[in-house]
């Protein structure tokens, strides 16, 4: 340029910055599933962007992709991704529960018949229980739930039995003196094996019970069995006769009408009703002959003579 005049001919230049393109900015998952609303970010051309990244609840920042975090605006839309990853949390779980169950085989006065059992599970679980074929008993009830659920508490199953009659052996009762007599009739007292049975001593007439052998009171069992009372006689204070004085027979000897062996004739007489009444003496046991009796015997035979002697 010739003859240039920098005063006169120069020009002044302003610099006006130009608007670049848009960075938009995304939030997604593994999966391109968008988590959060697009950031836009806007600048002139030449200047710097950042992309921040945002907290998602329930994600993790994993990395950037289709561009950079940082960067500078251009006259091109540019695209920052930022890729989040699931937090995944383990859920905590819940302890096994486990219940039990116990299964019990017994008769009506709980004596264990059969072993007990012994169920587990975890709770919530089905269990089943069954009787058991006992030999001489037979089922009678269920004391709880047979089948069912298991619970965090443990649970109680029974089967309850009854045991088959089966007879016993007689249980004789005896009534005896010191000397093995029998003083009353024996009782034989029967029923079946575990029944009870009971005796009672009896009241004897002219004894006095002295003591018993066996057992007065118990139950059958598949042996016979003796229960033996024993008594003992009682005292006999019964006052025995004498020989009663003869009595005394009028002398007649002057009476010319009487024969001559009248006095020996009464004498005779009292003598074989005295002996008569002595020989039953011994052979009495339960009836006693009273002295009053003797004589009432000898006064009634005498009277008798007389009158035949009168009439004579």
């Amino acid at each position: 340029m010739n003859n240039f005049n920098g005063a006169k001919d120069a020009d002044t230049y302003v610099w006006e910055p130009v608007k670049g393109a848009h960075v938009t900015v995304k939030y997604v998952d593994e999966t391109g599933k968008a988590l959060a609303q697009d950031n836009t970010l806007k600048g002139n051309i030449g200047r710097t962007y950042t992309a921040e990244k945002q907290t998602i609840p329930g994600f993790v920042f994993q990395s950037a992709k289709a561009g950079n975090e940082t960067g500078k605006f251009t006259d091109q839309a540019q695209t920052v991704t930022m890729v989040y990853k699931k937090v995944t949390t383990a859920t905590p779980t819940k302890p096994v529960v486990n219940g039990k169950v116990t299964v019990k085989y017994v008769d009506e006065a709980n004596r264990e018949l059969a072993k007990t059992e012994a169920l587990t599970g975890k709770a919530g679980d089905h269990y089943t229980t069954k009787q058991k074929d006992i030999n001489g008993y037979t089922i009678k009830k269920v004391q709880g739930t047979e089948n069912g659920i298991f619970k965090a508490s443990d649970q109680t199953v029974t089967y309850v039995y009854t045991k088959n009659p089966k007879k016993g052996a007689d249980v004789t009762v005896k009534y005896t003196d010191e000397n093995g007599q029998e003083l009353a009739k024996s009782e034989v007292k029967t029923g079946n094996i575990g029944d009870k049975y009971t005796t009672a001593k009896k009241e004897l007439t002219g004894y006095t019970f002295k003591e018993v052998k066996g057992s007065t009171n118990g139950e059958f069992t598949d042996k016979a069995q003796t229960v033996t009372y024993i008594y003992t006689r009682n005292d006999d204070n019964t006052v025995k006769p004498s020989d009663p004085a003869k009595p005394d027979i009028p002398d007649h000897s002057d009476d010319t009408d009487q024969p001559a062996d009248n006095n020996s004739t009464v004498n005779n007489v009292v003598n074989n009703v005295v002996e008569r009444v002595q020989t039953m003496l011994p052979k009495t046991s339960t009836e006693k002959v009273t002295l009053v009796g003797i004589v009432s015997v000898g006064l009634a035979s005498l009277a008798g003579l007389v009158v035949w002697k009168k009439r004579k």
